[in-house]
């Protein structure tokens, strides 16, 4: 998100957040790191959400790997 800030008609200041799409090159890696400690979290927490990171981890490899052939070299 960009915070940029928009001045108000009484003076005041707001953000005005831009969204932006979800890139996988940036996603894809970000996944890759934090999985592993959020997953030996959930093991003492919860096993219907490790599940969840199981089925997310699963999507993420196989889109890393379609990205990595697509653009590979």
């Amino acid at each position: 998100m960009d915070f940029c800030l928009n001045k108000n008609d009484d003076g005041t200041f707001s953000t005005n957040p831009f969204p932006h799409a979800a890139d996988i090159r940036f996603i894809s890696p970000t996944l890759l790191f934090t999985n592993k400690p959020y997953r030996l979290w959930l093991q003492r927490i919860d096993e219907n959400l490790r599940k969840l990171l199981d089925w997310i981890e699963r999507v993420n490899t196989a889109l890393y790997r379609q990205f990595d052939e697509i653009y590979d070299g």
